[in-house]
């Protein structure tokens, strides 16, 4: 097989690209909800959709983007999804793929990822496209000379139709595959950019009137696939082709409905977890209610003690008044130290009742906070996102990403260790700097080692693997 590269023409044309709508698209704003936009990037042009005020994790904008290209080269197209606020937008999700893989599914969702890396998969994105004009791969011929049905190549979400390289890159009546070579050199591009693991072609081509599927995968043998001449049984391969066709729409249209589905799921999980997280925080509002009740009710004992103790130490006073071994002198001094107990007293009851009336007012508020959990358990007070946007957590909103280090009560910061423990150093070098992740309302925070910073049950800390409830931490201000 030759090389592919001369097989793809430049782009002329209209491109006309629809942002229908995305999900789950991570939360990186706590404060309300977000306002998505969606920016595509091609062929040294940008455009961006209008904003979906409040569309949160779940923006619709049903926009159509169009690009006039002219001799256009370029292969990827960068697709970013930014939340609109006040002047500092920020990137919430992104992706770059190749523009065959839009060319060859009108209407297809595209995953969306946290990096460019494209490691960490985040939310995804539906878009129809449609595409006037010439250039791009080499179209497929109907019917195929050589019986191929189907030729996609890419990951199990990200495809481009390659059958019209492929029929050019026939030879023999064979086609070769050797294991030394990427299968991104006999296309010219990867499914995704700067990814180059977990792509694959999926091939299906009629061999002895029965058609035939094949995987080659990205670690691959030297493979060679014999072809028959079909051209003298155009009417087979065409009715082949057509049934192809028939599975892929079906399952497209399966694929499309159980999104449409997931999608309606995760409203509704994301719904109940506004209520959760609510109710959590009402309960540990009431457990701080709780403990400052008790504290209030210990600090008026104490109060009421001492009280009771400078009246015990008068009748004490007065006792050693009529010791006939006392001088003038201790009398003198004891009279003044009457006086002054007499003033502290004055001083406590105050106290007494500054304690009397915070205590009765916390009592109150948990007293509030008690009929508003059971309320909410009752469901009779629905809770929406605003009833959790209370808290200052607005400064968190663009931290997605930063690099920071623990600075500990002590001056000294948490360190990462490489078997998972965690130690207190005094300098902030490679091991102490963690990268924030926010989830919602959570944040977490990755070592430099690509472990979790996680809680215990014990009340012991160390780091994990991966990132679970363990590992999330809700900020407090």
């Amino acid at each position: 097989m030759g090389t592919v590269f001369d097989d793809i023409e430049p782009l002329t044309g209209k491109l006309s690209i629809t942002c229908v709508r995305a999900s789950d698209v991570p939360k990186k704003q706590l404060m309300g909800k977000q306002d998505p936009y969606c920016v595509l990037e091609f062929g040294k042009q940008k455009k961006k959709t209008k904003v979906h005020k409040d569309g949160d994790r779940h923006p619709q904008w049903n926009q159509t983007l169009e690009f006039d290209l002219k001799g256009c080269d370029d292969r990827h197209i960068q697709v970013k999804i930014m939340n609109e606020n006040f002047g500092l937008d920020g990137e919430c999700c992104m992706v770059r793929i190749p523009i065959f893989s839009l060319l060859s599914e009108p209407e297809t969702w595209i995953p969306l990822y946290k990096e460019e890396s494209h490691r960490r998969e985040s939310g995804k994105i539906l878009f129809k496209t449609q595409f006037e004009g010439s250039g791009g791969l080499p179209p497929a011929p109907n019917p195929s000379r050589y019986g191929i049905i189907s030729a996609m190549y890419g990951t199990d979400k990200i495809r481009t139709d390659v059958r019209g390289l492929l029929e050019k890159k026939v030879a023999g009546f064979s086609l070769k595959f050797e294991s030394s070579k990427d299968l991104s050199s006999y296309f010219g591009f990867d499914p995704l950019s700067n990814h180059i693991s977990g792509k694959e072609l999926n091939l299906t081509y009629m061999k002895g009137g029965k058609a035939v599927a094949t995987v080659i995968g990205e670690k691959h043998k030297d493979t060679i696939i014999q072809l028959e001449d079909l051209s003298n049984k155009a009417a087979e391969a065409k009715e082949a082709l057509l049934k192809q066709r028939e599975r892929e729409a079906k399952a497209r249209a399966e694929q499309l409905e159980a999104e449409l589905k997931a999608a309606k799921e995760a409203q509704i999980r994301e719904k109940e977890s506004i209520e959760e997280l609510f109710i959590r925080r009402e309960q540990e509002m009431k457990l701080k209610l709780e403990a400052q009740i008790a504290a209030a009710k210990a600090r008026e004992q104490e109060l009421l003690e001492k009280l009771g103790g400078s009246g015990q130490d008068n009748e004490d006073s007065d006792d050693d008044d009529d010791d006939d071994d006392i001088d003038d002198d201790l009398k003198e001094f004891t009279q003044q130290d009457d006086s002054d107990t007499k003033e502290t007293d004055e001083q406590l009851r105050k106290k007494l009742d500054e304690e009397k009336r915070s205590r009765e007012k916390a009592e109150a508020k948990a007293k509030e906070v008690d009929q508003t959990l059971q309320d909410v358990k009752s469901k009779k007070i629905k809770i929406t996102e605003k009833d959790i946007s209370s808290t200052p957590q607005g400064e968190f909103a663009n931290l997605d990403g930063t690099k920071i280090a623990l600075l500990t009560h002590h001056n000294t910061y948490i360190s990462a260790r490489r078997n998972l423990s965690v130690r207190q150093m005094g300098q902030a070098k490679a091991w102490e700097i963690f990268t924030v992740e926010i989830k919602e309302a959570k944040v977490a925070f990755r070592s430099h080692h690509g472990t979790y910073l996680s809680a215990r049950k014990d009340n012991s800390v160390k780091l994990e693997p991966h990132c679970k409830a363990w590992e999330m931490f809700y900020p407090v201000f």
